[in-house]
């Protein structure tokens, strides 16, 4: 099917993008912004999971080894954007933690810059992936 229908391989592909570019490092770290650490441990176990589950069907489907081995300039491409979109991800968890330890203090707002940094790494973010976010 992948061979032959384009349907199919196009999705098959937009996945193979999508896993390519997941940092799970990176997803970890979002994940720890989780409050109740046995639901993120459960929830963060089944998103490996599911993550490796779906790179090996991927992967089964269109035959190698590694994502994107037929497509080496995009591997090339993704692996020298993560230095530079990685460090907006950690900045953007951590105005995620601040805004939301602002939120839970009645004495300290949140404020209108915080906001508008915060919007910045989600645009630099979704720039350097080259997705909508």
């Amino acid at each position: 099917m992948y061979r032959q229908w384009p349907f199919f391989q196009a999705t098959i592909d937009n996945a193979t993008l999508a896993l390519a570019k997941a940092e799970m490092a990176i997803a970890q770290r979002y994940a720890e912004l989780a409050v109740d650490t046995d639901a993120r441990r459960r929830i963060w176990q089944r998103i490996a999971a599911e993550r490796d589950r779906a790179r090996q069907g991927i992967l089964d489907i269109v035959g190698g080894g590694e994502l994107l081995a037929t497509t080496p300039w995009f591997q090339r491409s993704i692996e020298m954007r993560n230095p530079f979109v990685d460090p907006l991800n950690l900045i953007q968890i951590e105005f995620m933690r601040r805004r939301r330890t602002a939120a839970k203090s009645a004495d300290t707002p949140p404020l209108d810059e915080e906001r508008a940094l915060l919007r910045l790494c989600v645009q630099g973010i979704a720039a350097g992936m080259r997705t909508t976010g």
